[in-house]
Order: C-alpha cells, then structure tokens, then sequence
C-alpha cells in the first residue's frame, strides 16, 4: 500500500488484498494466421517480432500460439519471476510459452502492467512458481491466480498508471534529446 496517494484518494477506501482470478482470466485463445507474431522485450513491451531485431526461431504452425488483445497482458511463464510481462497494444500472436490475461471490469491493465513490474509482485511471483532452480520456474496461470496483491478503485488504478505513463513518456522524450546532442 503506498504511503502517498494522490489528494483525491487520500480519504478513500483503503488499499485491499485481492486474488489475481478476481482481477484477471486467462486467456485461452490460440492461432490466427492474420495476427502478426508479437514478442516481448524488456524496453519496448510486446512489439512486432519483425521489429524487435531478434532472429524468428517460431514455429511455422502458428495454431498453438495464443492470441492477445489490446488491454491484455502477455507474461512469460518461464520467466515471470523476473517480472517478464507487458501489457498488449495491439492484437497478435505470441509464442506457447506466454500466459494471456484478460483484465476483468473494474482493472486497469495499464496500472497492473506496471504493478507487475514491482519489487512486491516479483518476490510474489517468485514464491509462486514451480521447479527446482530458477532456470526451470514456471508461473502457469492457476499458480497465478492464487496470488493475492493490495489493489485500490479503478479511478485510481488510473490516475496512477497515467500519472507512470506521462513519467515514461517524459524520460523517453529525454533518451531522445541526448540522442541528438550525442549525434550534434
């Protein structure tokens, strides 16, 4: 629970734990020839694969790759204890290895797709994955879904998320100036 909140929810309800099936539901579509593959990367979250500058290792059979949505947030499954998640902005594919899930009414996945980001959700994630060593850890989403995370309203959910979001936007609009005085 934050110690500061913004002046409109300081009188609010309190912060409240809540299971992640409460928030969210899994994803279980799979294929689309039409949607594009999709991959996740720590900088940019779910791009194009054929922009992301990595090799295309997928399958030619895209039947077992799952779909997502805008407003979906894809996770690594082997790796979603390191906080491997982003937050879709377009439809696509991503590989078998992914967990999709769908934010229920009242759930800001922009605010949860950086919630998942932080140290209190990792060590969550960690302490719900399954294997023996951290090369074999898996989070499927039954194992998710038993996590319980402090949540607020969605207004604030939203306030916060646009509050990182103009932050994001802020430090992106900064790495491109540098850019240009590095090539000036």
């Amino acid at each position: 629970v934050p110690r500061l909140r913004f002046p409109e929810f300081r009188d609010g309800a309190p912060w409240q734990k809540r299971r992640l099936d409460q928030l969210f539901d899994e994803r279980t579509d799979k294929g689309g020839e039409e949607l594009p593959l999709l991959s996740l990367t720590d900088a940019e979250g779910l791009i194009r694969q054929k922009d992301s500058g990595r090799k295309d290792n997928s399958n030619a059979d895209k039947s077992r790759y799952a779909r997502v949505y805008p407003g979906d947030i894809a996770y690594n499954t082997m790796r979603m204890w390191e906080g491997r998640s982003a937050l879709a902005c377009e439809a696509g594919l991503v590989s078998p290895a992914y967990t999709v899930c769908i934010p229920k009414y009242g759930v800001s996945s922009r605010f949860f797709a950086y919630y998942f980001k932080t140290a209190q959700a990792i060590v969550q994630f960690r302490r719900f994955s399954q294997g023996l060593v951290k090369d074999t850890l898996s989070l499927k989403f039954d194992r998710f879904a038993k996590i319980h995370l402090a949540t607020t309203s969605l207004a604030e959910q939203q306030k916060i998320a646009d509050c990182l979001g103009s932050l994001d936007d802020l430090i992106a609009a900064e790495g491109r100036k540098l850019a240009a005085l590095r090539d000036h």
